[in-house]
């Protein structure tokens, strides 16, 4: 199973989650579930290049990204949506000191489960509930 499973699942529980932009459908269980559950999905494959000029104007409630370029479509990200959930976030090598987080988001890594999840939001319940849940995170700012 997913190690990251648990925590999308209380994610989506959590908020109110009408639309899912999924970059990167690395794992089975996660982009199952997510395209299982909710009905306004959309997904790019990880191996797809990130258009450069991403103007979409699509907010979405959640976007979840998988890969070793994730900090570059976390980068693109932050005007579409509040809660960004992004994984793997123990290997430095993915360059996660590339994300430009604006200053009213909360990089809340949860070290629960082996490969880490990160939620990066500026919902601060959401923040609140996820500590509550798994105790075992660190805010990073």
């Amino acid at each position: 199973m997913d190690a990251h499973l648990p925590i999308l699942k209380s994610i989506t529980d959590l908020i109110v989650c009408e639309s899912i932009f999924e970059y990167g459908l690395g794992g089975n269980y996660k982009t199952s579930y997510i395209s299982d559950k909710f009905q306004e999905v959309t997904a790019v494959d990880m191996r797809d290049e990130i258009p450069e000029n991403d103007n979409r104007e699509k907010k979405y409630s959640c976007i979840v990204i998988d890969g070793h370029n994730a900090w570059e479509y976390i980068n693109r990200s932050f005007s579409k949506t509040d809660v960004i959930i992004t994984y793997d976030t123990e290997y430095p090598g993915y360059n996660w000191n590339m994300v430009k987080k604006p200053s009213h988001f909360t990089w809340l890594e949860i070290k629960t489960y082996n490969p880490w999840t990160s939620i990066i939001t500026c919902d601060y319940e959401l923040i609140r509930n996820l500590c509550r849940l798994y105790p075992n995170y660190q805010i990073i700012c």
